[in-house]
């Protein structure tokens, strides 16, 4: 998103608030602000659960699992790929397009 913006041409002031925002308003009203098509409803929810699976383990919140809960994990971990690969392939279509990969490292 931070290409897009640029290529809107925000000021640094305009980037830093953008840089606030929660997850929820990045991922819907913030995409037709910068005239994006929206997220597939899927994949956002899929990024949500792994949004809260993250902050339960990060702060020691998460439940004691066994072995049907560790198969569930792992499928789960399979949706979590298939939705990296949607977003890859999102930003490439809708906001790489023409444009060259600038490496930063």
């Amino acid at each position: 998103m931070e290409k897009e913006a640029e290529s809107k041409a925000l000021d640094d002031m305009e980037n830093s608030i953008m840089t606030m925002f929660i997850n929820n308003a990045k991922t819907s009203w913030l995409l037709k602000l910068i005239d994006l098509p929206p997220f597939d409803k899927d994949h956002l929810n899929i990024m949500g659960k792994l949004a809260e699976k993250r902050n339960s383990f990060v702060h020691y919140k998460y439940p004691i699992i066994n072995e049907a809960d560790i198969e569930s994990l792992d499928k789960f971990f399979k949706e979590v790929e298939k939705s990296i690969n949607y977003f890859i392939s999102y930003e490439s279509k809708n906001i790489d397009k023409n444009k060259k990969y600038i490496e930063r490292w």
